[in-house]
């Protein structure tokens, strides 16, 4: 009896562990895409950032902003798509880095450059 219940228990676990889509999740390998919109704007006007991010288990991604802007985004799972909005107030060429990390992986970063340029009516 001991050993039918050992068994179902197991196969239980394993149903249920294919059922999370953990095996799935497994096989992602650390990934991190970052994407600005629009690619230059105006001193004072907001731009779109948005990182989308793919890993095993997944803690945060970090978006800097070529500035002195940061914000910290907590993840979970194996898949995640954060998006914000930022204003910069000085003309010039930022670079931008979203980083994830991941429990399993690591870290991985992604770099995309905006060109800010003079504001509109000066």
């Amino acid at each position: 009896m001991r050993t039918v219940v050992g068994r179902s228990l197991i196969a239980l676990v394993g149903l249920g562990v294919a059922a999370c889509g953990l095996t799935d999740a497994q096989s992602f390998p650390l990934t991190i895409t970052l994407e600005v919109v629009p690619p230059s704007a105006a001193a004072g006007e907001t731009v779109n950032v948005r990182a989308a991010a793919r890993g095993q288990s997944l803690v945060w991604i970090v978006m800097e902003y070529g500035d002195t802007g940061v914000d910290t985004f907590l993840t979970v799972g194996f898949e995640q798509t954060v998006n914000a909005t930022h204003t910069y107030d000085v003309p010039g060429e930022k670079v931008l880095r979203a980083t994830v990390r991941d429990a399993v992986l690591g870290e991985e970063a992604q770099i995309a450059t905006l060109q800010v340029t003079d504001s509109v009516g000066s």
